[in-house]
């Protein structure tokens, strides 16, 4: 229930969401005033969080640091959590394709080959509309690929019952106890999720330390093209308003 709730409200209130919101109210709205002032509104807003400049600055502003990798310390574990690492739609067999959150799995396997980390949790199970046919598969497919890269099948545990954030940390914490005593763990997500990716794992009494990936910021620009709408910076901003509402969601209901 919770992740169809979550599912809808997070639609609902991304700035595609607030536009069709809008749309519909000057369309069923009879009052020209109201109509005039909410299309005003939307116009200034749609560009606002389509705008290259000001997006940046707020990704920039909500992502967590780079971290260079011969500058971290060893850990027993990487936690590396699944939304996006595999293309399901594309991978078959062997041919395995990466998502647009791919760089989280990428970034593992580079942890792993600096001997960064002893072994690699992959945190996530997948969704099925036919709870009768239930199928893991964007777990099982991270794992084949970091098994074609080189990593030790042995160095691999799977976490696939958690279907959010909230899950990841509580399903790995109960595995993590029956490996370990005390781990040094980190945590490995994208940039922009790691916030709430971090405070629920310390709900459950986690300690990790965190490293982004996928990040979304990029250098300052003064160019004019970046003053221009873009449907790229749209959807980046989406990612931020949905782990803002996120945040939110998951405070109400007591998961951070």
């Amino acid at each position: 229930m919770f992740y169809i709730f979550s599912k809808i409200i997070g639609s609902l209130f991304k700035p595609t969401g607030l536009l069709i919101l809008s749309i519909l109210y000057i369309t069923f709205t009879k009052n020209h005033t109201k109509i005039k002032r909410t299309g005003i509104i939307v116009v200034l807003f749609l560009y606002l969080f389509s705008c290259p400049v000001f997006v940046n600055l707020l990704i920039k502003s909500w992502e967590t640091p780079v971290k260079d990798i011969p500058t971290l310390n060893k850990y027993d574990v990487g936690i590396v959590l699944t939304g996006g690492i595999i293309n399901e739609n594309k991978s078959r067999n062997n041919a395995i394709f990466l998502g647009d959150q791919g760089d989280r799995i990428w970034q593992t396997l580079c942890l792993y080959r600096n001997k960064k980390i002893d072994k690699i949790i992959i945190s996530g199970g997948d969704i099925s509309i036919y709870p009768d046919k239930k199928i893991i598969y964007e777990n099982d497919k991270a794992k084949e690929f970091l098994l074609q890269n080189g990593v030790l099948k042995e160095d691999i545990y799977q976490e696939k019952k958690s279907i959010n954030t909230n899950e990841n940390a509580v399903f790995t914490t109960k595995l993590l106890k029956t490996k370990y005593n005390n781990p040094s763990i980190i945590l490995i997500s994208s940039a922009f999720h790691l916030k709430r990716a971090e405070a629920c794992f310390k709900k459950q009494g986690l300690k990790p330390d965190i490293y982004g990936t996928a990040y979304l910021g990029y250098g300052d620009s003064s160019n004019f093209v970046d003053f221009l709408p873009s449907t790229v910076a749209l959807k980046n901003s989406e990612y931020i308003f949905k782990e803002g509402i996120g945040i939110l969601a998951y405070w109400f209901f007591g998961y951070l």
